[in-house]
């Protein structure tokens, strides 16, 4: 268990603002490409914290921080989506590759956002989770509710379907 979890639940500011530091950074582009908006994301990661601390006492028990947290925010961004569902034709639509993750020429972000495109939604959030925010993949598990070995595979499945679109982009 984190030691912020008692703290947390406890309603301390000093933890909510450590767990804050701790994970804003890796929650920020997961929201962004689940909603392909930095604006939304911000707005989102704030309801996140406001839940956060409401249900401060349920934090006493978490054993993983971490992936609580990414729940909690994978959970924000499925009401999120509930409630603009008519602003996008596709779920293709909302992935976007946040620029301060993809310092490359906008040409290779819009081909790898493409390949993304590309996945299944299960598949993409996983590769999301993964690469954009760095969680391993017992914390994905947790997060998506899903087997951690279901959960790789999932990943490696989706590499090689990337790869082969890269490929497949980049050798007309």
């Amino acid at each position: 268990m984190s030691e912020l979890c008692p703290r947390l639940a406890n309603g301390d500011p000093d933890a909510f603002a450590a767990l804050y530091d701790q994970l804003a950074d890796r929650l920020f582009p997961y929201i962004v490409a689940q909603t392909g908006s930095s604006t939304d994301a911000a707005d989102i990661l704030q309801e996140i914290f406001v839940r956060l601390y409401r249900g401060r006492s349920r934090l006493v028990d978490v054993d993983n921080i971490d992936a609580y947290v990414f729940r909690t925010a994978r959970n924000e961004v499925i009401r999120w989506r509930a409630r603009h569902a008519s602003r996008f034709a596709s779920a293709a639509d909302l992935f976007e590759i946040p620029e301060s993750l993809a310092p490359c020429q906008l040409e290779q972000r819009e081909i790898a956002a493409l390949a993304l495109g590309e996945l299944g939604e299960d598949e993409r959030e996983v590769v999301e989770l993964k690469i954009f925010s760095g969680l391993t993949f017992v914390e994905i598990a947790s997060v998506i509710d899903r087997p951690a070995a279901t959960v790789a595979t999932w990943y490696r499945r989706a590499l090689a379907k990337m790869r082969q679109s890269l490929s497949s982009e980049v050798d007309p």
